[in-house]
């Protein structure tokens, strides 16, 4: 399994797909732009599984080096939390490895984790595309089937049992031996030529847990970090990168599955034959309404069941509300025309359409699983996305909205992304006759 994530600036050219009143706001706001998406951050062959993405606001972090363009030793990484805190100094790869839980979404095992970043300015650099890969499936992976972008520098992370033990040694008492190292070496020095980049070190540790000692693998030849041989994981819920989740009461998934199961479990209150009457009442909704000529009531049904303070639980066990959400996301323009709406109260929005996401089917299931995506890069947690895109994805090859975001998520672009789709939102709305009193796009 591969996964990854990032918070690079450059611009996305989309081809807006005609589906959705959505898309061709947001191609409209990027069709001057010069950036162009890699054919396997679209293709559906892609060896992305589950793509995990960190909020350039929240997490933007850097390098400082006392040269303009080349780092004779890099001993200081810097991120601004946000834009009215200072910048925080990030000093040693055992700080770097406990930012990974919340830049990834989930606290990483038995993985390879490549950190890229980008040249931003004389003294400083902006962290780009995150990457990690099972240590088993390195050895059936090429750099080039990584989903990552040109990047200026290299760090690599190998999380795994043992690991340290085997860089000291030679020998370890767990599945991974002298020859796997050897080819998870070759491999990150494979990824550096490729994207020419400079390859800073490759460091090693058994879990991200405060306190656990980081092992150098190897350093790179054109840096002076001989004080980085050795070092100790920092306190993870210290980290820069936690403050958000912890901010908001939240904490990263234990591992990959959790942060998987959270989207792909089925709604375990509601017995078969309750789900298919809450589905079959959701479509008998959508029916009469559009009958009646009255779609908008839809919407605003479902903005009376989005109540503050409600959770995933509670909405999993009321059937009305999830009758109401899913009836609202029978019809295109309706589903578009909430938009809106999730972008003024992501988090009430967000608990209703996970419940709902875990409710429905097909299609429905995969609008669901797009909205509460939505939602949550509006919270500025896009890594707890991801898991809601691949899904959508996976269940329903092609869904336009979920390719949209996914695109969109690859390079970061997320302020034009949530402007785009408040513009094709409020459009739709105005073709149901619902106005509304704020707007991102003000």
């Amino acid at each position: 399994m591969l996964d990854f994530s990032t918070i690079s600036v450059r611009p996305p050219y989309l081809n807006g797909a005609k589906h959705c009143a959505l898309c061709a706001p947001f191609k409209a706001l990027n069709d001057t732009k010069t950036g162009i998406i890699p054919a396997a951050y679209s293709a559906r062959s892609s060896p992305v599984d589950n793509f995990s993405v960190a909020d350039n606001s929240t997490i933007a972090s850097c390098v400082r080096t006392p040269l303009p363009a080349k780092l004779t030793g890099m001993s200081h990484f810097y991120r601004r939390p946000y834009a009215s805190r200072p910048v925080l100094p990030m000093t040693s790869p055992g700080q770097l490895i406990a930012a990974l839980p919340a830049l990834l979404g989930f606290y990483p095992h038995e993985s390879l984790v490549l950190v890229t970043f980008h040249h931003e300015t004389s003294d400083r650099y902006c962290l780009g595309p995150i990457v990690r890969i099972d240590t088993e499936d390195v050895l059936f992976l090429e750099p080039e089937d990584l989903p990552l972008c040109d990047h200026d520098l290299l760090l690599a992370f190998l999380i795994s049992e043992g690991g340290p033990e085997l860089v000291r040694t030679g020998v370890s008492d767990t599945d991974i031996d002298r020859d796997d190292l050897d080819r998870l070496i070759h491999f990150v020095d494979d990824v550096a030529e490729m994207y020419r980049s400079d390859l800073v070190g490759f460091w090693a540790t058994e879990e991200v847990i405060s306190g656990e000692p980081v092992v150098a693998v190897h350093l790179g030849p054109d840096f002076d970090l001989t004080q980085w041989q050795h070092d100790h994981v920092s306190t993870v819920t210290e980290s820069p990168a936690m403050d958000p989740w912890i901010a908001t009461g939240q904490l990263p998934e234990v591992d990959r599955d959790a942060a998987l199961s959270a989207v792909i479990d089925p709604n375990p209150y509601l017995s078969d034959q309750a789900r298919r009457n809450v589905l079959d009442d959701a479509q008998s909704t959508a029916k009469e309404a559009e009958n009646q000529g009255n779609l908008a009531a839809l919407v605003t049904a479902l903005s009376h069941v989005a109540l503050p303070g409600k959770t995933v639980e509670d909405h999993l066990q009321t059937p009305d509300a999830l009758t109401a959400c899913l009836a609202a996301l029978q019809i295109t323009v309706c589903r578009d025309s909430c938009v809106a709406d999730i972008l003024l109260h992501p988090t009430a929005y967000a608990s209703l359409l996970l419940a709902g996401a875990r409710t429905a089917q097909d299609s429905v299931r995969a609008d669901a699983l797009a909205l509460y995506a939505i939602a949550r890069i509006a919270q500025g947690f896009p890594m707890a996305a991801s898991p809601a895109i691949m899904a959508a994805l996976k269940e329903t090859p092609g869904h336009t909205l979920s390719q949209l975001i996914l695109q969109a998520s690859t390079l970061g672009a997320y302020d034009p992304m949530l402007r785009g789709f408040d513009m094709g939102s409020r459009e739709a709305r105005a073709r149901l006759g619902i106005q509304a009193d704020d707007s991102l796009s003000a």
